[in-house]
This record gives C-alpha cells, sequence and structure tokens, in this order.
C-alpha cells in the first residue's frame, strides 16, 4: 500500500511520542519516590531539563519506566537535544525488562529506520513481545506487517488473529479487519456438514465444523484445499475445495490469493470430510478440540506475474492502518514512504495483487499492495459527474458551432453555361 518512511518524522513523531509520555506518566506517579514524581511535575511545567536530570539517575540504576520516559525525552527533543539513537538505546533498556510501550516504541523505531539501523526482524520481534502483553497498537502493527509480507512470508490467518485480537479496544485494527472481511473473496459451504481442519490435509486435527451455505472469507489455497475465516463463528481452518463455492467477484484482493493449479480430491476423500455429525439445538455444528493453526506463505512470483494497463483512475483510500509505498510491486522491493490511513490516492497500473498510485496532490508514485485500499466511492462519484459534465458541454459545444457553421454558408451562384460553337 506505500516512498522515504515518515512515520518518524516531524509532527507525526511528536504527537505519537507526546501521546505516549502523557500514557507513561500517569501509568508510573503511583510507583515511585519524590524524584520521579518530582520528575513528573517537572515536564508537566514545561521543564524538561529538570525532568531529565531527576529521571536520569533512575534510568541508570535500571528502573523501567525511568528508562522510558528518558527515551521519550531524547526521541522527542525535549530538554536536551534530539538525539534517535539515545532514545533507542533506552528504549531497548525498558523493552528488555519487559516495559510493553518500550517495546511498541523500539519495534515502532526499528520498522522505519529513521535515526537508526532498519531491522524489520527485530521490529517483529518486539511488536510481537509487546502483543502478547496485549497491547492493541502493537497487535495491530504486527497483523499489518503478516498482511504485507514484511520480514515473514504473508500469512493473512495470523493477520486475522492479531487484528481480531487488537479490534476489540482499537479502532484502527477493527477498521482493518472489517477491510480485509469485505474484500476478500467470499467461500460458501456446499455439503450438508464439513469439517475444518489444522492443516490442508485429510490427516490434520478436526477443529470445527461448518454447515450448508455457512459463508467466510477466502484466505489462502492449496493444492485442492482453501483456508477460509468464518467470520461470523472467529473460526479459521482448511476445507477440500470440492466442498465450498468461491466468489472472487466482490473483491480486487482475490488477485493475490494463491493460485495453483488445484488438485481436487477423489470423490470418496472428499465425501469422508464431510461430517456426519448433528448439529446443537442452534443449528451451529458442534465444535471439537482446539486448533493447531499452521501458516502458509504465499509464493512472491505470482505476486510479480503479469501486467495489465488500467485506465487513470479510480479513486481510493488507503483502508489500512498504513501502507508502504514501493519502488517495485514486490515486498522485496525498497520502501518509498508510508501513506497514513485514510490517504486518498489514484490508481495509475495495476498487477496482481499489486497497484501503482499516486497521491492527490500528483505526488509519492510507487506500487503499494491491492489489499490496502477501498473504493473511495465518493470521489469517484464526484470525478464521474466531472466527466458527464465535460462530455455535455463539449457536446453543446459542437452542436452549436455546427449550427454556425451552416448559417454562415454562402449559397454558391451557378457558373456560367458555356455556348458552345464558334
Amino acid at each position: 500500500m506505500k516512498y522515504t518512511r515518515s512515520a518518524w518524522h516531524g509532527r507525526l513523531v511528536r504527537a505519537a511520542i507526546q501521546a505516549a509520555i502523557m500514557l507513561g506518566l500517569a501509568a508510573s506517579a503511583p510507583a515511585f519516590g519524590d524524584d520521579f514524581s518530582d520528575a513528573i511535575t517537572a515536564y508537566q511545567k514545561g521543564d524538561y531539563d529538570t525532568a531529565h536530570d531527576l529521571w536520569a539517575p533512575l534510568a541508570e540504576a535500571g528502573d523501567a519506566r525511568a528508562q522510558f520516559n528518558l527515551a521519550l525525552l531524547y526521541g522527542n527533543g525535549l530538554g536536551r537535544a534530539l538525539d534517535r539513537e539515545t532514545a533507542r538505546r533506552w528504549f531497548q533498556a525498558a523493552a528488555e525488562q519487559g516495559n510493553v510501550q518500550a517495546q511498541y516504541n523500539l519495534a515502532r523505531m526499528l520498522q522505519s529506520g529513521d535515526g537508526v539501523e532498519r531491522d524489520i526482524a527485530a521490529a517483529r520481534d518486539w511488536y510481537e513481545k509487546a502483543a502478547r502483553q496485549d497491547f492493541a497498537p502493537a497487535q495491530n502493527n504486527l497483523a499489518l506487517m503478516y498482511l504485507e509480507g514484511q520480514g515473514m512470508p504473508r500469512d493473512r490467518a495470523r493477520a486475522v488473529r492479531w487484528f481480531s485480537r487488537a479490534a476489540q479496544s482499537n479502532p484502527e485494527a477493527r477498521n482493518n479487519l472489517n477491510g480485509l472481511a469485505m474484500r476478500l473473496p467470499q467461500a460458501r459451504v456446499m455439503a450438508g456438514l464439513v469439517n475444518l481442519r489444522a492443516g490442508p490435509s485429510m490427516q490434520s486435527q478436526i477443529i470445527d465444523q461448518v454447515s450448508r451455505e455457512d459463508t467466510g472469507v477466502l484466505l489462502d489455497q492449496r493444492a485442492g484445499w482453501s483456508r477460509v475465516w468464518f467470520v461470523d463463528y472467529d473460526s479459521i481452518g482448511w476445507i477440500a475445495d470440492r466442498l465450498i463455492a468461491v466468489d472472487r467477484t466482490r473483491s480486487e484482493a482475490s488477485a493475490n490469493v494463491a493460485e495453483a493449479e488445484p488438485e481436487a480430491p477423489a470423490d470418496a476423500q472428499a465425501a469422508a470430510d464431510t461430517a456426519t455429525a448433528s448439529t446443537n439445538s442452534g443449528g451451529r455444528p458442534s465444535s471439537t478440540a482446539g486448533q493447531n493453526e499452521t501458516s502458509t506463505s504465499e509464493g512472491e512470483q505470482r505476486a510479480n506475474a503479469g501486467q495489465s494497463a488500467a485506465p487513470q483512475g479510480p479513486w481510493y483510500t488507503v483502508a489500512s492502518g498504513s501502507a508502504e509505498l514501493r519502488d517495485e510491486p514486490s515486498t522485496d522491493a525498497s520502501v518509498r514512504d508510508r501513506l497514513a490511513y485514510g490517504t486518498s490516492v489514484k490508481v495509475l497500473e495495476q498487477r496482481p495483487g499489486w497497484r501503482r498510485v499516486e497521491r492527490a496532490n500528483g505526488e509519492a508514485a510507487g506500487w503499494v499492495g491491492a489489499f490496502v485500499l477501498a473504493s473511495d466511492d465518493a470521489a469517484n462519484a464526484r470525478e464521474a459527474a466531472q466527466a458527464q459534465a465535460e462530455a455535455q458541454n463539449q457536446a453543446r459545444a459542437e452542436a452549436e458551432a455546427q449550427v454556425r457553421a451552416q448559417n454562415s454558408t454562402v449559397r454558391e451562384a451557378p457558373a456560367d453555361v458555356g455556348t458552345g460553337g464558334g
């Protein structure tokens, strides 16, 4: 979806760090002695030098929350010159002691590479540590990394899991989860009662059951099998292709789903996966043992294969928390910039799973994942109305010109007729 990475530049970083400071201060105040409380008071008065001088000895002594707040001062240039490397060092010191906000901020710095060496693998690890402490912003960003394939193979199922955990308290994650569900192809169960398996194999554990006409969202495909997310049941698992029908018409993102030649199971094998267990009184199939989640990856060669030209447009908005603008349609390509949620862009070209876009002001053209874009219906309607008005004006002008041309034509007199002879 994505540029010079800007997540930690200018006002954006100041706003993010200011919010984190206030959260850190409020959470930490009751647990410390007078020096820490005095530092809080000094900070709230704008006396950042004093706050720094009071927090620094505590941080040096190993106090994780003092380390975190000291990192924020350096990261925002408050009381000291802006020093991202020192901020990173203090964030890491606090993060290694389990401070969840430090883990998240350190991951942000490592992911963006702004002022420090970019390290996507380390960023993922720190996001995951914070996510496992139920820190919703980290869960959302970790889900985006799985969705975009940053530093690991793309895995929509894991992205859904982390979005779902974050969505309970994080509106951005909730929007991302809902947008993903709306853009992916729909799968409908065609058999009476079907086993949902932990992996794409008849030998895989049965984790749930679904009924005829139950609908879900297609996440991945392997030869003869589809991984489906049943949103209403919050259940993800594999189903033999013969037992579902997939509707790809509603989704642009379907081009990004693996499309290996299916190897349909034999009729007997497909029938064997059609469960015979009865449903409960509510009509919902009874659930079996817990899920043993397996991850899958999508072949990068599929995302890069083929090219088709797209008209100039239409308009879309970034429907993900952020979108990386890349030089080429590949997760290995260099990142030019990061587009914020809600940014309006125009599609210039498309390839399977990718779109080349530019901002409304014509700046920052580059490639983003198709799954992070949602149609901007309002902008498209305005452009269509404008085009229609221009066409009508042109037709009117041509008609008027034709009338003027007809009125201005002078009838010519017939040529003199010769008399012939001498």
